[in-house]
């Protein structure tokens, strides 16, 4: 059985999110699984006992949400429905790339929410070609939405690259914790802070891009193993193939940043040294048949990402961050 199969199985039945705003998995750790060659056994043994952690969908509707209103309900999760239903039919009627660039610009800004798992889960989506995931992971994306601002263009002063910026984030917060209950709404803390605002507002934004975050997250993600700084790897390797897809004009790299920059600060924000790599022999092989016996969803997820990553970069730093997160 695929893991497009299953997928679809599952959707019908359970929630996108459980337990309050935790983002479900499920749809990503089984392409990654099969991407990484898991048997179909292996795969349905992995669905059985992830669902065990899975809420129910909602069934009932609250509203009809349209082209003109759509943004009206945006980080509210009582409109999951409204959502699947607005974008299913948005893709029936428009084709794929319309509508993503009709979209995405706005939910950019909310891309902090669920952890980037909107984000993410689209990336999959679009690997995959899985148009019921595509419309799916847009319907979560738009409920989980999370908007953290600085994004006036006339308050930006352009003095400070990515690198510089996550290091005056040290500087200012390093050691520094928000109390609340998940990734995102730490995050949320974190953003309405104006020392962080006053910060983020001295970004280059010219200079951010791909290719200047995605070597920033993976030292980062490699120095901690830190759980929140997994995401920030897996949301720009996600970024990468979501960004083929739309004409951006680096407004998505922005937003992107900001949130980046907010889930650094709610690590403690260590400061960022330079890598020596321990080498080990690069056996992605033996990597992956290690995440495929994993019941950790995050274990394929992340191995399956930096191999995607290290074929882009040929960074072996990618290879060493996923063995270490692997094997603990």
């Amino acid at each position: 059985m695929s893991s497009a199969t299953l997928i679809s199985a599952a959707n019908e039945k359970y929630s996108s999110q459980y337990r309050g705003e935790l983002a479900n998995h499920l749809p990503m750790a089984l392409v990654a699984l099969e991407k990484m060659g898991a048997s179909s056994s292996r795969l349905c043994d992995f669905r059985d006992n992830y669902v065990k952690r899975l809420e129910p969908r909602s069934t009932v509707f609250e509203s009809e949400i349209t082209k003109q209103n759509w943004k009206q309900f945006l980080g509210q999760n009582k409109y999951h429905l409204e959502y699947l239903n607005y974008f299913k039919q948005s893709l029936e009627r428009t084709d794929l790339k319309q509508v993503l660039s009709d979209h995405l610009p706005t939910l950019f800004q909310g891309v902090a929410g669920g952890a980037f798992h909107g984000l993410i889960r689209l990336g999959y989506a679009l690997e995959t070609q899985n148009v019921e995931e595509i419309y799916q992971s847009l319907g979560y994306w738009a409920i989980s939405f999370l908007d953290l601002g600085i994004r006036n263009q006339e308050a930006i002063t352009n003095e400070k690259s990515p690198s510089e910026i996550f290091l005056a984030l040290s500087d200012e917060f390093s050691g520094f914790r928000p109390d609340a209950p998940n990734i995102a709404r730490r995050m949320e803390l974190i953003g309405q802070l104006e020392s962080f605002q006053s910060i983020c507002r001295q970004i280059k934004v010219a200079d951010v891009n791909y290719q200047t975050i995605a070597p920033l997250v993976l030292t980062l993600f490699a120095q901690t193993q830190d759980f929140t700084a997994l995401h920030a790897v897996t949301s720009t390797h996600a970024y990468r193939i979501v960004s083929r897809y739309f004409g951006d004009t680096g407004t998505s790299a922005h937003c992107l940043f900001i949130a980046l920059a907010a889930a650094y600060v709610t690590i403690r924000a260590p400061a960022i040294r330079k890598l020596s790599l321990i080498h080990h022999s690069v056996s992605w092989q033996g990597l992956m048949d290690t995440a495929v016996n994993s019941n950790d969803d995050h274990i394929p997820k992340i191995v399956f990402t930096c191999f995607e990553e290290f074929k882009e970069h040929n960074d072996p730093l990618y290879f060493e961050a996923a063995r270490q997160y692997a094997s603990t």
